[in-house]
């Protein structure tokens, strides 16, 4: 088994697709990969990114998303083709946005009134999906 976690959006977009091939290629049957995932997740980013750089707190990691793009789902299933594959949403945006626009800042507050964020806000779509691939051909989105 392979497992990449929260990296193919660090990775230039034209390098993508060698960089699934080469996980692809070292795994003997099934591959894990999540990322961050879609257009909605990528505009809650550059809105994280901004508020940070606003107050002098430049968030290196997620300039790497803002500058790279986070793959669209149809580009994500794009890099899996002749494999079969299911999707699995994970990470809900409202929530993510919530914890990363008080984190570094007040870093407590979305865990004092987690259990309302979540109440409230977990509905929606998801921040990252996560691929389970495996190296059988033929494609299957479940």
């Amino acid at each position: 088994y392979v497992l990449s976690s929260d990296m193919l959006e660090h990775i230039k977009p034209k390098d993508r697709q060698k960089v699934i091939n080469e996980l692809c290629r070292v795994s003997k049957k099934y591959m894990v990969i999540g990322f961050p995932c879609g257009e909605k997740s990528h505009k809650y980013e550059k809105i994280v990114f901004k508020i940070g750089k606003f107050f002098g707190k430049e968030h290196k990691l997620i300039k790497e998303h803002v500058v790279n793009g986070i793959p669209t789902e149809k580009e994500a299933v794009s890099y899996f083709k002749n494999k079969k594959f299911k999707i699995i949403p994970n990470s809900n945006l409202n929530l993510w946005f919530v914890n990363e626009l008080f984190n570094p800042y007040f870093w407590f507050i979305p865990w004092i009134f987690y259990p309302i964020f979540v109440y409230f806000m977990d509905k929606g779509k998801s921040y990252r999906k996560i691929f389970i691939v495996s190296k059988e051909l033929g494609v299957s989105k479940e």
